[in-house]
């Protein structure tokens, strides 16, 4: 089985999708198929380097959109040398322009949408919601309803993304999304996690280990300490992750006004054994979340 993975981007601070292709493509590689991954990261960025699976990206413009002129003509170039093609994400010019390839020349693309048509993101804005309707009426639509399957890793998340546009009428399917064991050991990892976090290993934390979006809830996670804090001013809260969103600083100040900015730790970003070690020193990994 020779199968082809899109992307818009292969760098790991992105959250889950990137995280999923990895470990579910290691797995496709012990079975003996070929994987390939094709993005649009530039390719000077530190991320791109060493790279595994075999990894074919491409500079692009206009923003968050990521056009490429040359991510089509690679596409219908070296497309059909593939069994299947998977796509991860929408909204996004990758997603429509390998649909539509992928159309053209008889390649069968399944499409995992990552939980990016719940309708919590047309709800946040009057102007959000046009703009994705527009977007929608000219491109998404042909890449959701064309697929052979777009994919779902939970019943409520197929159940949701029907609500929010149309004409919407693909074939779904809810998948399993697993992710591997840890290989590393817990004295190992947990030395390694207090080793650059020493304030933490004296109390028990509580443990957000995610990206730092609007989506994931970390307000309504600060706003449950605030209220524990009389009850339980032992307990510290740990909050790991990247912030693309500038999102740190208000959570800050909202920390500040109910008096438990001393009871966080802002990690930032943590992988390998350290990010292991987090999972095994917290009391409790703690995931809230607006939308998922």
């Amino acid at each position: 089985m020779n199968v082809l993975r899109v992307i818009a981007s292969v760098d790991k601070t992105n959250g889950g999708p990137i995280n999923g292709l990895l470990n579910s493509s290691s797995v496709m590689i012990k079975r003996g198929w070929k994987v390939e991954v094709l993005s649009l990261d530039d390719p000077n960025l530190t991320h791109t380097k060493n790279f595994y699976p075999e990894l074919t990206t491409f500079n692009s413009s206009f923003g968050p959109l990521k056009y490429s002129k040359g991510f089509k003509k690679w596409l219908l170039n070296n497309v059909t040398k593939f069994d299947a093609v998977i796509i991860h994400g929408i909204w996004q010019y990758h997603s429509y322009c390998t649909a539509r390839v992928c159309k053209e020349l008889n390649v069968p693309y399944v499409l995992f949408t990552h939980g990016m048509l719940d309708p919590w993101f047309t709800k946040r804005s009057i102007v959000g919601r046009l703009k994705k309707t527009i977007y929608w009426k000219l491109f998404e639509q042909y890449t959701v309803n064309n697929a052979s399957q777009v994919l779902f890793t939970s019943q409520e998340e197929l159940r949701l993304a029907r609500q929010p546009f149309t004409p919407y009428s693909p074939a779904e399917k809810v998948v399993a999304y697993g992710s591997p064991l840890p290989s590393v050991k817990e004295d190992s990892s947990k030395k390694a996690f207090f080793n650059l976090f020493p304030n933490l290993e004296a109390q028990p934390f509580l443990l957000f280990l995610s990206r730092i979006h609007e989506k994931k809830g970390i307000d309504m996670l600060i706003e449950a300490m605030g209220a524990l804090k009389e009850k339980h001013p032992e307990i510290r809260l740990a909050i790991a992750g990247p912030d693309h969103n500038n999102l740190k600083q208000k959570l800050q100040k909202r920390a500040i006004l109910l008096g438990i900015d001393d009871q966080i730790s802002w990690l930032g970003m943590l992988d390998g054994d350290v990010k292991w070690g987090a999972f095994y020193a917290c009391e409790a990994f703690v995931l809230p979340s607006h939308q998922e």
